[in-house]
């Protein structure tokens, strides 16, 4: 999946997501890494096809890269939210409980999901006394176990 709309580029795959704006450049999210790694690239290539073919990610370093980091971080989520807001609307509740249901560890209950990840958005992570654990609580799957 690709989105490119003016400033803003968005790329999907099945290993992870880039996420672009001029002026900021680019982040990039391993699938399976909570980790994002900063770029000065603001969009990619069409043929990218698997996590080699990428540019060089990582972690930003001194001030500047770390600010554009941040922003590209919240604008990130903010999108992530958007697009559950946007997928509830359009295609339905129950549609996203169906995926959530087959996913492997269900984390985010479908009807909180695009909350989540605002949530996320506006965390200041080093401003914070509990652990993101508790802070998610709200939104987490109760299992029989919990």
């Amino acid at each position: 999946y690709r989105l490119d709309r003016q400033e803003l580029h968005v790329c999907l795959w099945g290993f992870g997501m880039f996420f672009g704006q001029r002026d900021l450049g680019g982040l990039y999210l391993n699938r399976f890494e909570f980790s994002p790694l900063w770029a000065p690239v603001e969009s990619l290539a069409l043929e990218i096809h698997w996590p080699n073919e990428l540019p060089v990610f990582a972690r930003p370093r001194g001030g500047a890269q770390w600010r554009r980091a941040r922003k590209l971080w919240k604008s990130s989520l903010r999108w992530i939210a958007n697009y559950e807001s946007w997928v509830r609307s359009n295609v339905g509740l129950a549609y996203r409980r169906e995926c959530v249901s087959a996913w492997l560890r269900p984390f985010v209950r479908a009807e909180k999901s695009a909350a989540a990840w605002r949530f996320l958005s506006r965390q200041e992570w080093e401003h914070h006394n509990q652990p993101l654990i508790q802070q998610l609580n709200h939104y987490t799957i109760r299992t029989s176990r919990s």
